[in-house]
């Protein structure tokens, strides 16, 4: 086989490379077309599907389920890189985020969602928070929390020594009826 003819074809080719925190990218494309060739950027790295941002922290691309917006600082942060409130689901990177954890279930809860058990001082998110049924207090669901006692053989369960003085106080002013009433939960009407 002879061969005939012979030609160098120039074909100019960009390649472009990218540092972003602890990821470099490779970006290489037909200059005269724009076809790409290869596109590290291009998918998630977690699910192929196509990107929409780069984390501010670490670098990494990422798709619009594995990305979120920081709603402080505005600023795009991957999966590991933030926290999401579990009560409000509002994204925060963990340089702004403001609030504590769940002692219950460890999730993140932000400042304006966040409760605080009235006896021992933990945060709470809303699924693992009770309130006092004589009070109204937020409280533990832990059963060490409560105290139990017994009115007219009714069993009251109280968030602190504090409300159970002041209900105390309540039933002992009132006459053997109201007793009854109190113990009971029902309340005389008008």
């Amino acid at each position: 086989m002879k061969e005939r003819y012979s030609a160098i074809i120039n074909v100019p080719i960009w390649n472009v490379t990218y540092k972003e925190g602890a990821y470099t990218y490779v970006r290489e494309y037909f200059a005269t077309t724009g076809k790409p060739l290869r596109d590290d950027m291009a998918l998630c790295p977690q699910c192929k599907q196509p990107t929409v941002g780069i984390c501010r922290k670490c670098g990494l691309t990422a798709c619009s389920s594995h990305i979120v917006k920081c709603a402080v600082c505005d600023q795009l942060f991957c999966l590991a890189d933030s926290v999401k409130c579990v009560n409000c689901e509002t994204p925060y990177c963990k340089a702004d985020k403001k609030g504590a954890f769940c002692t219950a279930c460890g999730g993140f809860v932000c400042v304006n969602d966040e409760a605080r058990c009235v006896t021992c001082d933990s945060p709470l998110c809303n699924e693992d928070k009770s309130y006092c049924e004589e009070c109204g207090n937020t409280i533990c669901q832990k059963s060490d929390h409560t105290i139990e006692r017994r009115y007219l053989g009714v069993k009251k369960k109280f968030c602190s020594e504090k409300c159970q003085s002041q209900y105390d106080n309540e039933y002992r002013s009132k006459s053997s009826l109201g007793k009854l009433r109190s113990s009971i939960g029902k309340k005389k009407h008008d």
